[in-house]
């Protein structure tokens, strides 16, 4: 995209809706917007971020598309520092296309994907992490996720970094104090021991690596497995908890053969449900397979529901599952309550310390029930992680905080035979570090490979 280009997107989701958001942004936005609006003057003396209502024109065919509302915002006060106008339509697809392709008969240009966000960022609207926690907060699959990215947008990862840096320049400014000075009586003695302060900032970066990776399991969603013995009723549970037949059911077994899976949102939280085939003895291949699918969810899965029928023991497979897997991850749904009470087997699901509940998953009745046992599930299994909200929200601000904790390592290891001069080098390196962190230092390629992640229209 050439410099002082003027771009336009549509800003909400494609497909029809009541109303849709279109974005013009560039020096020429007033301009070339108020040549497909009436009354045009109207808008061009319209006052910044006021809203008023237009008729939306196509100049080739002199015919009206849509009544529009349009604010108009004056640079720099507005999400990229340029003149930016917001067009608010119906929000049909026939509606959007056609005032999109007048505005490019006009002479704008479709924006790239993050162009917008990229343009706030290049006019210092914001730096790279806050836009960074924009994407984040549009693309996240989880509360958790949601709460670090709105933390870091509303300017915690610049607290963070901003405080790393002031302590590492002040232990720069006494390592250097011992090479300019190293005869001064407040010098002498001291040694390396303004680095205990490192071992500081060493420690927060490890606490928010380890926090890291616990938000990343969650990042695509939580994801649990319905496992059991085949016929326990898996597939009756999944179509219950999902809210249409997915899956096909039927009173034989080995129905399910595969992995099948839906996402659906249970109390605000994004759950992957993976119905799976019946933990059995076969010597059918095709059903093998199916059981070594199962186990790979059941291994990489945050949680699991252990669906047992009421009427039957607990099996040599089921056995082996729990043997396998820790009572943490687990909680039980004892089915066919109409063909057994399910009191025994509820007791040994006590003894092992499992969570569950009996029910009749054929009754529509009880489904409130088994969302609300799941929900709470979900619940513990979140706080249990005691995940908190950290500053790392994307691949590339993990890698360069891995990149400056492996220097503090460094400086660490060799303490002892390294110098000032050599440690104060080490330090600087650091900074720069943490400079392309907030985007003070980044090259426009690693820009462009950032911001097209980025959805367009953003």
């Amino acid at each position: 995209m050439e410099e002082n280009e003027t771009i336009a997107a549509l800003s909400t989701g494609k497909g029809n809706a009541a109303l849709a958001i279109i974005r013009i942004s560039g020096n020429k936005a007033f301009e070339i917007l108020s040549k497909c609006l009436n009354p045009s003057k109207q808008f061009l003396s319209s006052v910044p971020k006021g809203i008023n209502l237009y008729k939306f024109y196509n100049k080739e065919s002199q015919k009206i598309i849509d009544e529009v509302t349009a604010i108009k915002y004056v640079s720099p006060k507005s999400f990229t520092g340029e003149d930016m106008v917001e067009i608010i339509c119906h929000g049909g697809e026939i509606v959007i296309d056609e005032i999109v392709s007048c505005l490019l008969k006009e002479g704008i240009s479709l924006a790239e994907k993050g162009e917008f966000s990229k343009r706030a960022f290049l006019n210092g609207k914001m730096d790279l992490i806050k836009a960074e926690a924009i994407d984040q907060i549009i693309q996240c699959k989880s509360r958790k996720q949601h709460g670090v990215a709105l933390e870091v947008y509303q300017g915690s990862g610049d607290r963070k970094i901003f405080k790393w840096k002031e302590e590492i320049k002040s232990i720069i400014i006494n390592c250097e104090a011992s090479i300019e000075f190293p005869e001064e009586d407040d010098i002498i003695g001291k040694g390396k021991k303004y680095l205990s302060k490192l071992k500081d900032i060493y420690q927060d970066i490890k606490n928010e690596l380890k926090n890291r990776e616990k938000i990343k399991a969650i990042e695509s969603g939580i994801s649990i497995p319905i496992v059991g013995i085949a016929n326990a009723g898996k597939s009756t549970l999944f179509n219950k908890i999902i809210g249409f037949e997915r899956v096909l059911v039927h009173h034989e077994e080995g129905t399910t053969r595969d992995a099948v899976s839906e996402e659906v949102i249970i109390g605000g939280e994004r759950i992957r449900v993976i119905d799976t085939a019946g933990l059995s003895e076969t010597k059918i291949q095709v059903e093998k397979m199916g059981i070594k699918k199962t186990w790979e969810e059941i291994n990489s899965g945050n949680g699991i529901i252990w669906v047992t029928p009421a009427n039957r023991e607990i099996v040599d497979k089921e056995k082996e599952m729990l043997e396998r897997i820790k009572k943490e991850k687990i909680i039980g749904i004892i089915s066919k309550k109409d063909l057994n009470d399910g009191e025994k087997k509820g007791k040994t699901l006590e003894e092992m310390k499992i969570p569950y509940i009996i029910v009749t998953l054929i009754n529509n009745d009880e489904k409130e029930k088994i969302i609300l046992f799941i929900k709470e599930y979900v619940e513990k299994l979140l706080n249990e992680n005691e995940i908190e909200n950290g500053i790392i929200c994307t691949k590339r601000q993990e890698e360069i905080i891995i990149r400056i904790m492996n220097k503090i390592k460094n400086v660490f290891k060799k303490t002892d035979v390294l110098g000032e001069e050599i440690i104060s080098h080490e330090l600087r390196l650091i900074l720069k570090d943490l400079a392309e962190y907030v985007g003070e230092t980044t090259n426009e390629d690693i820009l462009d490979e950032i911001f097209n992640q980025f959805c367009i229209g953003k």
